[in-house]
């Protein structure tokens, strides 16, 4: 594993050719996606504002990247994975109420404890 920090002092990782933001994140992954056996894909962008024109200005499109979505054999979305470290931020709130409303999926946000080395999931 290899580690550098973000601006919010947690240190990245990579498993399997595949890079995380935190031990957090690479801790979900080995103890819960990889077990599952399913198609997954990590930090997918999904649009949630497309890009509009407010007078003579433009706005840029603005975008959800989860931290991981699973996917069933068809294709079809079936649960995202927002993880945590302790609370949900104003802005990541703002943007997970955002993909519900638009792609109609529960995001579920796993919170992980680090004295009990546990996760607790819990629908945002």
């Amino acid at each position: 594993m290899k580690s550098k920090s973000n601006k919010y002092h947690a240190k990245r990782q990579e498993i399997d050719g595949i890079k995380f933001d935190s031990k957090a994140e690479a801790l979900y992954y080995q103890n819960h996606v990889i077990l599952l056996r399913k198609h997954f894909t990590v930090h997918e962008s999904f649009e949630i504002i497309p890009k509009f024109k407010v007078g003579k200005k433009n706005k840029r499109h603005r975008v959800y990247s989860p931290d991981f979505v699973l996917y069933d054999n068809d294709g079809n979305m079936t649960k995202v994975i927002d993880v945590k470290p302790t609370k949900v931020t104003a802005d990541a709130s703002l943007r997970m109420t955002l993909f519900e409303y638009k792609y109609g999926i529960p995001v579920t946000v796993a919170k992980y404890n680090y004295r009990t080395k546990t996760f607790e999931e819990s629908e945002f």
